[in-house]
């Protein structure tokens, strides 16, 4: 096997086109004979090995797994591949792209970027949480591509992409982008119900009018002393009670009743406006004043708020992709005699 010049550092990276002219040059005849590496940087690198015909790229990462020895290159399935007459590129490894303007030269760097986009969630902890996958955002300057997949195929002669994502990485890409807007109007909402809340709490201060407050702003204002301002004006529980309950739960211990209650609280910033929160709802026996007290929302039962607030119960993740539960046992208090 010959080799081609090697590349070095970061100093006068190839094009592929001048790849596919040194392997058409030096290896005419249909034999791996030509292997020639271009470094990325002083220690990573990609291997070209193939003929006048076809040239398969292999990423270090793929080479370190499979050792140093050569051979490895018969029998795995190449990172990238490269058909040489029909001027097309196969790439299986989106390290290729992550690297591309020094891994597969600045030409081809100018028509693709990649950038890696995590998971998100909105309204999280609540039964109306919506998460997106994350995915690899690809970003084509000639194709409408807008995610990576592997086996994408690109013609090398005007850059376009020449086949389309399988249906999950385009419902993955679809589904992240829909939630990243559902979230960014909600930031906007969140923004616009702060100013005007702050705008009433302002007129308030000025004027001495309470009528201009609204119970609302204690869930719209940014800022915690804000909030508590408006909280001691009207008091938490009259601001909760105010709002639309579900009981989930009703139960008697010691002789008091509780209800485990969910209350829609106004969020501007979530997707609906609003989101459902968990309470321990408890009426003072003395006074028949109610209070309420927040629980974790993955609370089901009155006994498991009480084992909760007690600190007897806890939740419990199982896992990143199942439901957090709660895991002890509500242990009643005994009476001292």
């Amino acid at each position: 096997m010959a080799f081609a010049n090697a590349n070095f550092g970061n100093f006068d990276q190839r094009n592929l086109r001048n790849i596919m002219d040194t392997f058409t040059s030096e290896a005419p005849k249909r034999t791996d004979s030509v292997l020639y590496k271009q470094y990325i940087n002083g220690s990573r690198y990609v291997d070209f090995s193939g003929n006048a015909y076809k040239i398969n790229l292999f990423t270090d990462y793929s080479t370190q797994t499979w050792g140093k020895n050569r051979k490895r290159m018969i029998t795995q399935r190449p990172d990238g591949i490269i058909d040489v007459k029909k001027q097309t590129i196969v790439l299986h490894d989106w390290q290729l792209f992550e690297e591309a303007s020094q891994a597969l030269g600045p030409e081809f760097y100018d028509y693709f970027k990649i950038s890696n986009r995590w998971s998100l969630e909105m309204n999280a902890g609540t039964p109306d949480m919506m998460r997106a996958d994350g995915f690899k955002e690809l970003k084509c300057k000639n194709s409408d591509v807008n995610t990576w997949f592997p086996g994408i195929k690109i013609d090398l002669v005007n850059y376009n992409v020449l086949n389309k994502p399988p249906k999950k990485y385009k419902n993955t890409a679809d589904n992240w982008k829909k939630l990243q807007r559902l979230r960014a109007n909600g930031r906007a909402r969140a923004r616009k119900g702060n100013d005007r809340a702050l705008a009433r709490l302002d007129m308030y201060k000025r004027t001495g009018d309470a009528s201009v407050i609204e119970m609302t702003d204690a869930f719209k204002l940014f800022n915690v002393s804000d909030r508590r301002e408006v909280i001691e004006m009207f008091g938490m529980d009259t601001i909760l009670a105010s709002r639309d309950t579900k009981v989930l739960d009703k139960d008697t211990v010691d002789e008091r009743p509780y209800e485990l209650v969910s209350v829609e609280i106004e969020d501007v910033g979530s997707i609906k406006g609003v989101r459902w929160c968990n309470y321990l709802r408890m009426v003072n026996p003395s006074t028949d004043e109610i209070h309420f007290e927040g629980v974790p929302n993955t609370v089901a039962t009155v006994k498991q708020a009480l084992g909760w607030r007690d600190g007897e119960i806890e939740p419990k993740w199982n896992g990143a992709n199942n439901p957090r539960t709660m895991e002890g046992e509500y242990i009643k208090p005994k009476i001292l005699t």
